[in-house]
């Protein structure tokens, strides 16, 4: 609800899975119920000639792109596949990378990437998932240096608790984002940046 608080007219969620559960549809229905007109698409914006489909679908009205999705396949770096680091990268990187390509030349009002806290301290299991948002930082980086008076974004979210993915998967975000490893790794890399921020300031 808060795109059409902002003024949005129309608002086009992509889902390759669609609504999965009552909580979506409950949400979406009371949306819709609103007289909002939300519109449910599949269409995968890895693929290029999908995401050109659901651009087209929206046309000159398009005003904004927030680009959210994620996919988690954690594993320890040494046991890491090139299929779970492709299909963790695909979903974030390629996806937005062609969202960035195909609205180039777009006057959108705002062009926003959900990244993480990952891409700055990493996590235990998560070289993929914390190179995907880096490399999501990095593209939302260069489309604002090619047109500074643009409104473009990349937010870096925390873990969310109690919506969303984690909601569904509390075994795997508990396995993985363990106190001690995140404490650890985190005091580290902030003694180490604050440590050299000193030093090369001083």
């Amino acid at each position: 609800g808060w795109l059409f608080r902002q003024g949005a007219t129309k608002v086009i969620a992509t889902t390759r899975s669609g609504i999965r559960n009552g909580w979506q549809r409950f949400r979406f229905d009371a949306l819709v119920g609103a007289g909002m007109d939300l519109e449910i698409s599949k269409h995968d914006v890895v693929n290029p000639e999908q995401c050109r489909q659901l651009l087209a679908s929206a046309g000159s009205a398009l005003k904004g792109v927030w680009h959210v999705a994620m996919v988690l396949q954690d594993t320890l770096f040494n046991n890491m596949s090139p299929d779970k680091w492709d299909l963790c990268n695909d979903v974030k990187v390629a996806g937005l990378k062609n969202l960035d390509e195909m609205t180039a030349g777009a006057d959108l009002d705002a062009f926003v990437a959900f990244s993480s806290v990952s891409s700055l301290f990493g996590n235990v299991g998560q070289a993929n998932y914390s190179h995907a948002n880096a490399a999501c930082e990095t593209l939302i980086d260069r489309r604002k240096a090619r047109d500074p008076s643009k409104s473009v974004l990349a937010v870096q979210w925390g873990m969310i608790d109690n919506v969303g993915f984690f909601t569904a998967n509390d075994a795997k975000v508990l396995e993985t984002f363990l106190a001690p490893q995140v404490s650890f790794s985190f005091f580290l890399s902030f003694f180490l940046s604050f440590f050299l921020s000193f030093f090369l300031s001083f």
